[in-house]
């Protein structure tokens, strides 16, 4: 959250349940962010609504949900020219700096959010 700023925007792209103390982190992180004025596009598994309710109602957030049950147990997050990759059940997280690999999956994300 250092490197973005106001009217920045941050791409997530994989949530699914988590256990309750993680959960919180990402709440409360969402929460900061958007104390920053940062928005937010973020897409949930169907498996989760319980923490989509939570985010849905942050300032600066936009909340949708895959259409299919497929899960990953990685969430990306894309912002300026890299992509944070984690592994909530592991708490790793592993950053890629890059703009064509970001670009990419920027563009991947706008293709399924755009989807009906």
């Amino acid at each position: 959250m250092e490197i973005l700023k106001y009217g920045d925007e941050l791409l997530v792209m994989g949530i699914f349940n988590f256990d309750l103390e993680f959960s919180k982190f990402i709440v409360n992180f969402h929460k900061k962010r958007a104390e920053k004025g940062i928005k937010a596009k973020i897409f949930l598994h169907n498996i989760a609504q319980d923490i989509g309710e939570r985010l849905r109602y942050i300032n600066h957030t936009q909340v949708k949900y895959f259409k299919d049950s497929v899960t990953t147990p990685a969430v990306f997050l894309i912002y300026e020219n890299k992509i944070l990759i984690s592994l909530p059940d592991d708490r790793t997280f592993i950053k890629l700096s890059d703009k064509k690999v970001a670009d990419s999956f920027r563009k991947r994300f706008y293709l399924l959010w755009g989807q009906e």
